[in-house]
């Protein structure tokens, strides 16, 4: 499996792809993402996507969900908890 290291130096991995919706030009960015397990919700900041400069689409390559899985098991790479208010839509 990759490290962050490996995977930051991906550079130019979504180079020359094209979104899969709207075939606009997808470009590397670092992306926030919401992940939830069971009753565990779980924010990943910094995470590599390739992004849609047209629509938006998100793309991950494989060793970066790979590494999202792995994370989403253990709790040793969690920097801060936050608590959220949960309000009810009536």
């Amino acid at each position: 499996m990759k490290t962050n290291h490996e995977i930051q130096e991906m550079k130019g991995f979504w180079e020359g792809e094209e979104c899969e919706y709207c075939s606009g030009a997808i470009n590397e960015r670092r992306v926030e993402l919401y992940r939830h397990k069971g009753s565990k919700r779980m924010l990943f900041e910094n995470v590599p996507a390739g992004v849609c400069k047209s629509c938006g689409a998100r793309y991950y390559s494989a060793n970066v969900l790979k590494m999202l899985d792995r994370l989403t098991h253990k709790s040793e790479g969690t920097r801060k908890t936050v608590q959220i208010p949960i309000l009810h839509f009536s």
